[in-house]
């Protein structure tokens, strides 16, 4: 899970923002005003905080982009249910990403699990995670 979206996407908020008049969005000027070498990563961006708009989500609520629950604590409380959901599932633990999605915090899971403990090297999948949308890793481990 991660604690806060990445950093690059405060500006493109900021651009979305300063377009956004009368519940539509002027898209022609959004993406002239992003830079060419972001348009990739930025545009689905952009359309997913088009979307959240114009189902009536309140533009404060898009803009600020503030979770309404704690994803930590959501994320902790579901271990139990989880281990006993996946079959044969040994450890589980929720690790709160640094930004880049590389490294990051253990900060809960199973019994055993050393809450604090720093992990590197995360797999790929931890480079998407964002706030209200956390990726899942499963692997093998010896016993």
């Amino acid at each position: 899970m991660a604690l806060k979206y990445p950093s690059w996407q405060d500006s493109i908020i900021e651009t979305v923002r300063n377009n956004f008049n009368n519940m539509t969005l002027d898209i022609g000027a959004i993406s002239k005003s992003i830079p060419k070498a972001e348009t990739k990563r930025a545009m689905p961006f952009v359309q997913t905080l088009k979307k959240s708009l114009e189902s009536g989500i309140e533009a404060t609520t898009v803009f600020e982009r503030k979770l309404a629950f704690d994803e930590q604590q959501v994320l902790t409380d579901m271990v139990p249910n989880l281990k006993q959901t996946v079959q044969k599932c040994a450890v589980v633990e929720v690790i709160v990403v640094n930004e880049g999605g590389k490294t990051g915090k253990v900060v809960g899971g199973t019994e055993g699990v050393t809450v604090g403990e720093e992990r590197t090297e995360l797999p790929p999948s931890a480079e998407t995670a964002v706030p209200g949308q956390p990726t899942f890793f499963f692997e093998n481990v010896k016993a």
